[in-house]
C-alpha cells in the first residue's frame, strides 16, 4: 500500500502552471525517483508535497487527504523535507543544529544521528558555514531525520558535491529505505538514481512521461538516458537540424 499518493496534481507560481496533472506514489521501504532536466518542475512538486506551496488535484498521506494542510503539520504527520541548496544556519553550530531540529517523541536522538554521521560528530563544535559541501548535506539530511519522518523528500541531495560524498550519500539512502522510510529523492541526472530507485519517474516540462522499475534498468539504464535525451554519459542529444538529416 502508498504512503504518500499525488493524483492529478497541479501547480505553479503567479497563475502558471509548472506541474500539469502528475500522479505519484511513493512506498514504505522503498525508493521513488524523480528525474528530469533543470526546469522540468522537480523542485516545484517536491514543495508541494512538502506543504510549501499550493496544488490543485489531490495529495494523500497514509490514507488522509491533506491537500490543504499547511506545512509544520505535514511534518509532524511524518513528511521531512530536504530542500535544494541545504540551507543550513551558517553561524549555527552543528551540534545547536541537531538540538534545536528534534521533535518530541521522534525515535530519532542525537546519539542515533552521531552513528550515522561520524562525520557531524566529529565536526559538532564548527558553525555551519565552517562545513564543506558534503557535511552541509549530512547536517541537513540529519536535521530532516529529527522530525521523525516516515516519508523522506530529498531535492537534489547530490548537487554540486564530489563522487565520494555522493556514494556517501547513496549509501545513506538506501540505508534509510532498508529501515523501511519511504525515499522519494529528485535528481537531473539519472546515473546514481538508477543505482537505488525501486521507481524512476521522469520528469518534462511538469509532466510524468515515462515511469520505470529499478529493477529493469539497473543493469542497462539506456532507455531512461533516451527518456531524458540524454547520452550515457549525461549529455544532452540534439536531434539532427533539418539540412543534416535530408
Amino acid at each position: 500500500m502508498s504512503l504518500l499518493e499525488l493524483e492529478a496534481v497541479t501547480a505553479g507560481y503567479q497563475g502558471g502552471a509548472v506541474l500539469h496533472d502528475v500522479d505519484l506514489t511513493a512506498e514504505p521501504g522503498k525508493i521513488t525517483a524523480v528525474v528530469g532536466h533543470n526546469g522540468a518542475g522537480k523542485s516545484t512538486l517536491m514543495q508541494v508535497i512538502a506543504g510549501l506551496l499550493p496544488a490543485e488535484g489531490t495529495v494523500r498521506w497514509d490514507s488522509r487527504v491533506v491537500t490543504g494542510w499547511p506545512v509544520h503539520r505535514r511534518a509532524r504527520a511524518g513528511i521531512g523535507y530536504v530542500p535544494q541548496g541545504r540551507r543550513v544556519f551558517g553561524t549555527v553550530t552543528v551540534a545547536e543544529h541537531i538540538a534545536i531540529s528534534r521533535r518530541r517523541g521522534s525515535e530519532w536522538t542525537p546519539d542515533r544521528i552521531w552513528e550515522m554521521f561520524p562525520r557531524l560528530a566529529q565536526r559538532r563544535r564548527s558553525r555551519g558555514a565552517q562545513l564543506s559541501g558534503g557535511e552541509q548535506q549530512m547536517l541537513a539530511v540529519a536535521r530532516a531525520l529529527l522530525t521523525g519522518p516516515r516519508v523522506l523528500l530529498l531535492d537534489e541531495p547530490t548537487e554540486g558535491l564530489a563522487p565520494v560524498v555522493v556514494q556517501q550519500i547513496q549509501e545513506t539512502v538506501s540505508r534509510l529505505a532498508r529501515s523501511g522510510m519511504a525515499i522519494v529523492l529528485a535528481a537531473p541526472q539519472p546515473r546514481w538514481p538508477i543505482a537505488v530507485a525501486d521507481k524512476l519517474c521522469v520528469l518534462d516540462n511538469g509532466r510524468v512521461t515515462h515511469v520505470f522499475d529499478g529493477e529493469d534498468v539497473r543493469s542497462d539504464g539506456s532507455a531512461v538516458y533516451a527518456a531524458l535525451a540524454l547520452d550515457s554519459s549525461g549529455v544532452a542529444v540534439h536531434p539532427a537540424s533539418a539540412d543534416e538529416s535530408a
